[in-house]
């Protein structure tokens, strides 16, 4: 449309440099986004998935904005944070089970591609809590398959952040699903070796709970006891009739 309007005679010089000033711009604007979406398409290509730099602990299909870069959150206080997870646990506790089910890198990646803000640290916070409820109730089976999901999801958000890009972005979580399956026999090791190693963590959490339970049960029985034992012999003790 600028440069339609270039091409009337009915604009004054000043308008028409304007304009012209305006189309320039913006070609350098686009030659910018083509040659960092080259970037990074390139970086995808070359760049190794470094799977031992992970840490522990909308959707845009445009061709411009492939990578939707990630502004920083505001910061949140410790009480606004938890009312958010509570929130998030209410609307999402569903999905959240059915995802900590799932068995495969394809079934992973279809569901949080159809729900994408479950790329989240509260739907990890959430896998990590329903774990150790499992380690405390002795349901291995359980237990291992929603701590690799749970490893799943802190790896997807890992690696977002390296990229400064958002996790509930399509591209980014197809390019994760893409790099896990293609990685290496040793960066799969480090994978396993994470879950294994949260595992462990999870079964001595929950060891801990189990104990810290007993104890207080056993604690709560003794003075339960000694209330009864005290009753009786004031029974005994007391004047016939009194």
């Amino acid at each position: 449309q600028l440069e339609q309007k270039l091409k009337s005679t009915d604009i004054s010089a000043e308008e028409k440099t304007k304009i012209e000033k305006e189309i320039e711009e913006i070609k350098d604007q686009e030659a910018k986004w083509l040659a960092k979406e080259k970037e990074l398409e390139e970086q995808e290509r070359l760049e190794p998935w470094n799977v031992d730099t992970i840490g522990h602990e909308g959707f845009s299909y445009s061709r411009v904005n492939k990578i939707t870069e990630k502004k920083p959150p505001p910061k949140l206080s410790d009480e606004e944070d938890s009312k958010r997870m509570t929130s998030f646990f209410d609307k999402n506790e569903g999905l959240i089970q059915e995802y900590g089910k799932l068995k495969t890198l394809e079934e992973s990646e279809a569901f949080i591609l159809e729900h994408p803000h479950l790329a989240s640290e509260y739907t990890a916070n959430y896998l990590t809590i329903d774990a150790l409820n499992m380690a405390i109730d002795h349901k291995e089976e359980e237990m291992s398959n929603i701590a690799r999901q749970c490893i799943v999801i802190q790896y997807l958000l890992e690696l977002a952040k390296n990229m400064n890009a958002i996790p509930t972005n399509a591209s980014i979580i197809k390019a994760f699903f893409k790099k896990f399956r293609a990685a290496d026999p040793q960066y799969l090791k480090l994978y396993t070796d994470e879950v294994a190693a949260f595992e462990d963590r999870l079964r001595r959490r929950a060891k801990e709970k189990r104990d810290a339970a007993l104890a207080e049960y056993e604690a709560e029985e003794k003075v339960f006891s000694v209330s009864r034992s005290l009753d009786y012999q004031r029974v005994l003790l007391s004047p016939c009739g009194a």
